[in-house]
């Protein structure tokens, strides 16, 4: 077992720099050997179509399988890269390179993390899942919770009264076909009805 003697910027440094000479076409990442794995040892060959012809053809198909491919790790027959689209696999690609040419060109590390595009941007309040409450007192907080709260408890009783509906519409065949078992069960059968109609007839005439 060895031993990490870099420091955190060398490792950043060796991170870019492996990744921005990375031979894509015959290895893949294999993070459990800690180095590359050729395509040919893993059976992982890259197939079309391949991530630039996509994009430059304008085109909306998924890339082939094993485009960037990247070992899991506790999954060894599993590709990470096979959630990837086309502008996911350019987008990692030149983002590498960018961060590995702004290292070699000693720009800063505020340069290097710079947006790349500012305009297409989430901003960081609307990445804020509590940013109309941050303005609020908590007094305001806990008066919105409490009538969040009673809308729900509202919601949850008009659910369970239309489960409840739902239940009973679904019993409806099943209380029909009961009904209808009972009802073959105390009908009279024919020949009872006809040795009926014969005493009686005898009763009325003295024919016996």
């Amino acid at each position: 077992k060895q031993h990490n003697q870099q420091t955190l910027g060398e490792i950043v440094v060796n991170f870019f720099e492996t990744f921005a000479n990375w031979d894509w076409s015959s290895d893949i990442c294999s993070i459990r050997n800690g180095a590359a794995l050729s395509r040919e040892e893993k059976g992982w060959l890259e197939q079309d179509p391949t991530a630039i012809e996509i994009i430059i053809n304008e085109e909306s198909k998924r890339v082939g399988k094993h485009s960037l491919s990247i070992e899991d790790p506790f999954d060894l027959r599993r590709d990470l890269s096979t959630v990837l689209r086309a502008e996911g696999v350019m987008d990692i690609h030149e983002e590498i390179l960018r961060m590995w040419f702004g290292i070699c060109h000693g720009e800063s590390w505020q340069q290097l993390c710079a947006v790349r595009n500012p305009d297409k941007h989430i901003s960081d309040e609307k990445l804020d899942l509590f940013h109309d409450l941050r303005n609020k007192d908590k007094k305001e907080v806990n008066a919105s919770i409490s009538d969040y709260t009673t809308q729900l408890e509202q919601l949850e009783k008009k659910i369970e009264v239309c489960n409840n509906e739902r239940e009973k519409v679904q019993k409806i065949p099943v209380i029909t076909n009961l009904r209808d078992e009972i009802q073959k069960k105390i009908l009279i059968p024919a020949y009872r009805i006809e040795a009926e109609l014969v005493r009686i007839y005898q009763r009325l005439t003295g024919d016996h």
